[in-house]
Parts: structure tokens; sequence; C-alpha cells
């Protein structure tokens, strides 16, 4: 009964690395852009790489993309426990809705808001965590299946400078389950559950300076960590005897970012470069934590109570992860061709936060090299709803991962032993853009 019980609440358990956005992009330009779209952000997704960007939308501007990542990852293990096989991640798929609104009497042009909603497909949230001993990527297995949405107002105080508040979410989910025994009928005489999905808010800022043809950029994300219990209580009504099942750690983990980026305009040119810190250290052991507690005055006459507790905390602590601060570096270029076509490149640097696994975890996640690129093509509406014209075209991006070999120092006691892994990601999107 009781890993019944485990294996029922372990399907429960929230455990949700990041945000999407921070792993693929969002957006066309965005995408194409790959990190270097701090300072140059100025379309309708800006309320999330810079929402001081929002400022230099002049009209009620939409877009609606779609989003399709799939991994091509590989692992080679010097040893096949089928207790620890590797877990590979799918595909997934998400559908981006955003909206800008710049502000009309005195605040025109001096004010804009802007929102957006992140929505994977076919589910809003999907919750897995794996025991950290079995090979697995921690960037891509769980954390891409949440919904996320934004919301930021920018504002220009003079002539080269704006400044932008807003407000990004994480979500998580707490609950409690209470069940009795009826030890006469052998029949459940209580059976009540109450689970709430819960939000998590923290701010966002962003700044962007001008002079002449230099555009600054700076952006703040705070962390969110949201930490989630699912306790359970068994009891037996004719004995003073029952079992306290809890479940509980650290969900939804995205840490602080801190980004900037300088861009260079001139003409049909704009070439930027950009940073972006992520403060990784601070994010606690991602694994779930399960304790059993056997009590009752019955139970502690056959000396059954700590015998049947687990874990024992002295052999079983929580553990840090160790993960590393990131720092990030992205170069990305656009060039507008005409007024019907133009492009964008990019390509990124993304160092792994997971340290060396060299005793008994084996998160896998890779240094990153990002290649993005993307064409949209601008074209009259027919029926003359938007006033400008509608915005169309593909993004692609490609996450190489660079290989990582491990080395082990726990012997023929590690049931995994020394491997090897590499492969790649490609996200690709459609979408369209258009203003009223």
């Amino acid at each position: 009964m009781r890993t019944g019980l485990v294996v029922f609440f372990l399907s429960w358990a929230v455990s949700v690395q990041a945000s999407p956005l921070e792993l693929y992009g969002i957006g066309l330009r965005g995408v194409g852009r790959g990190l270097a779209n701090t300072a140059g952000a100025r379309d309708v997704f800006a309320t999330f790489y810079n929402p001081a960007g929002l400022i230099e939308i002049d009209s009620i501007e939409f877009a609606l993309v779609h989003q399709i990542n799939t991994p091509w990852v590989s692992i080679d293990m010097e040893r096949t426990d089928p207790a620890f096989a590797p877990a590979f991640p799918e595909t997934y798929q998400n559908t981006s809705v955003a909206l800008a609104v710049p502000l009309t009497g005195r605040l025109a042009g001096r004010a804009s808001l802007g929102a957006l909603l992140e929505v994977p497909n076919g589910i809003l949230v999907r919750a897995r965590t794996l025991d950290a001993r079995r090979p697995h990527w921690f960037m891509y297995d769980s954390y891409p299946d949440i919904f996320i949405s934004q919301i930021a107002l920018a504002l220009r105080f003079f002539e080269g400078f704006s400044l932008a508040v807003g407000v990004h979410n994480n979500s998580g989910f707490k609950g409690q389950i209470n069940a009795q025994i009826d030890m006469n009928t052998n029949t459940w005489s209580q059976r009540e559950i109450d689970f709430e999905f819960t939000g998590n808010y923290g701010p966002t800022v962003g700044a962007k300076f001008s002079y002449k043809r230099l555009h600054l950029g700076v952006v703040y994300r705070s962390p969110l960590t949201m930490e989630f219990a699912t306790p359970a209580e068994l009891t037996v009504n004719e004995l003073d005897a029952g079992m306290r099942l809890d479940l509980s750690g650290a969900v939804h983990p995205i840490p602080m970012v801190v980004a900037s980026g300088l861009e260079w305009r001139a003409g049909d040119w704009r070439l930027e470069l950009a940073g972006h810190w992520k403060q990784w250290s601070s994010v606690d052991d991602p694994s779930v934590d399960i304790t059993i507690d056997v009590q009752g005055s019955d139970v502690d006459s056959l000396g059954l109570g700590r015998a049947l507790d687990v874990p024992d905390p002295q052999a079983q602590p929580r553990q840090s992860p160790g993960f590393r601060d990131t720092l990030s570096l992205g170069l990305g270029m656009s060039y507008q061709w005409s007024q019907a076509v133009e492009g964008h490149a990019s390509y990124s640097f993304i160092p792994s936060p997971i340290p060396d696994q060299i005793q008994h975890t084996n998160l896998i996640d890779h240094d990153r090299h990002v290649l993005g690129l993307s064409v949209i093509g601008h074209f009259r509406d027919p029926f003359g709803v938007f006033m400008k014209p509608v915005s169309i075209g593909p993004a692609v991006q490609w996450n190489h991962l660079a290989k990582r070999q491990v080395q082990k120092r726990m012997g023929v006691s590690d049931p995994v032993g020394d491997w090897a892994a590499h492969g790649g990601v490609l996200s690709l999107n459609f979408g369209i853009q258009g203003a009223l």
C-alpha cells in the first residue's frame, strides 16, 4: 500500500524547471536574433525581450506564432541498468499570442502597454521529476510544458530614454488528501482531495537609451521559485494508527536574469552584441522530498513507528545541485532588403549551469551554440482590415548541444558509470503579425 501511494503522489509532483521563453525564444524577429534582442527589441514581443522597446510601436499590434521544437540527442552509456535507462526529451509545441497598445491622448507617443500569453499545445502544465541518478536533460525534459503570461507598461521620459515595468508569472499547485479506512467493512470511510493551481508573480524592468546610431538596452527579470507540498493523511478508524505522506520541494525555478545589449543602427542594417547573466547558483535541489511518517500509539506499541518512517534525514539529506551562474553572449543582425522583406540572423553561446557529473547524479545538459535565422515578408491586406502590411514568415533556430563526456568517480558502485552525450534541438516557428 505504501508503494502504491508513493507512485500515486509522484504523479502529482510538480517540477518544471523554467520558462520555455528563456530556452527557445519567442516571435519571429526574436527567434532569429537569439540573445541579441535586448537593445533591438521593437515589436510586440518586446514585452519579453525588453519591455522598454514597446515604446517604439506606434499603432496597435498583434501576433500569433506557433513553435515546434524537435530534439535530436543521443547518449552512450558504459552500463545499461534498466532501472536507470536515460530519459529522452520529446518534441514540444506551443502557441504564443501577443498584443501591444500605444496609449492615446496626453500619453500619445509616451506610453505603451504590452501583453503576451504562451500556451503548450494540448496541456497547460506538465509536471515530471526524474531521479537525479537517471541520465536526462534537465532543461529539455519537463520544463518547457507550462503556460506563461506577461504584461508590461513602457514610458518615454524624454527623447532617447524609455523605461518599462512589468510582471511575469510562474505556476504550480498545492493540495491535501485525507483518507480513512473502516476496518470492519474493509472500505474507505473518508475520501477527500483538495488541490489548487497557484500563481507566482515577479517584476521585470527594462530600459533603453539611444544616442544617434547607438542604442543600449538593459533588462532585469526577477527569480521565481515556488515551493509545493502535497500532504496525505491515511488513518484507521478502529485503531490509533495512521500514516502521513509528504511530497514537497522547490518548483518552477526561474533564475534571476540581468541582460544588456548594445545595438548599432545604420540605414537598413542593425547589429547588436548582448550578454545575459543568470543566477543559477540560487536554484535549490530539484529533487522531490518524500517522507513517510507512521504514527499512533497502537503502532508505537509494536515498535514499528520509527522503523517504518522513511527516509532517515542523516542517511539521505537534501543536497545542493551545485548549479553555476552563467554568462551567455549573443551577436545578431537585421537587414531590411526592401519594404517587403526583412531578415535576421544570430549566433549565441550559452554555457551549461550543470557542473561536472562525477558522483551519483547524471544531469546531461550541455553548453549550447545557438544559430538563429528568420525571414519576414510584409504584405498588404487585400481586405483593408489592417492599416499596415501584415507580416508573415518563418524563423528557425538550431541549438547545437556540445558533446559532454563524463568520467565518474564511484567505480563499480555507480549503476550508470561513464557516459557521453551530444545532439541538438531544432526550433521551427511560423506566425503572422499585423497592426490595426
